[in-house]
């Protein structure tokens, strides 16, 4: 199934372009906690297969670098339907991707799950997340398909390695697009 759509009705689509800069392999997610109420001391991902399950601390400041898989296997990731008008262009073609299935990680203090921590951020009918995606070769994809009702923009520039990408739904237009990698702000759903 085509991943695009299964993601945008999964989770109410996402994602905005913040510029297309290419970005360096990142082996951790560089994050900011910001919860109220009691702290966490650690942080780590969900129950995702091939994802380290291990908890990280998360310094008093709420910072924490989280590990990214050592090495990721393409999942089968791919851009553009045939099923949807418009064209996206991969310029790499032998590029495999993975992306991590999820913008959710899991809060602990004293070895107790606390809960979970988003980068999603809704306001009115527009939603804005960020994933991270693992590509085999640098490659570039551009394009715009409308599926359905909901038209996709792809702005994204891959690098070997891991990259950032920021994902916006507004209204009925989805875009994906690169970004620098930054430390990204975890709140509670």
């Amino acid at each position: 199934m085509n991943r695009i759509l299964s993601l945008t009705v999964l989770t109410l689509a996402l994602a905005s372009c913040g510029g297309t800069a290419p970005l360096p392999s990142a082996p951790f997610i560089v994050g900011q906690v910001d919860v109220t109420g009691l702290q966490p001391d650690a942080i780590s991902h969900t129950a995702v297969e091939g994802v380290p399950h291990i908890p990280v601390p998360v310094a008093l400041n709420g910072q924490f670098q989280l590990p990214l898989p050592a090495n990721p296997s393409p999942d089968g990731t791919f851009y553009g339907s045939p099923l949807c008008s418009g064209t996206v262009i991969q310029s790499n073609t032998q590029a495999q991707f993975m992306t991590l299935s999820t913008d959710r990680l899991r809060l602990w203090h004293h070895g107790t799950l606390q809960g979970f921590v988003t980068t999603r951020w809704l306001q009115g009918d527009n939603v804005q997340t960020y994933e991270y995606v693992y590509a085999t070769l640098p490659t570039i994809v551009r394009g715009e398909q409308l599926c359905g009702n909901i038209t996709k923009t792809f702005a994204l520039d891959y690098q070997q390695g891991w990259n950032l990408v920021e994902w916006t739904l507004t209204g009925n237009h989805l875009t994906l697009g690169s970004v620098a990698n930054q430390r990204l702000t975890w709140r509670r759903p």
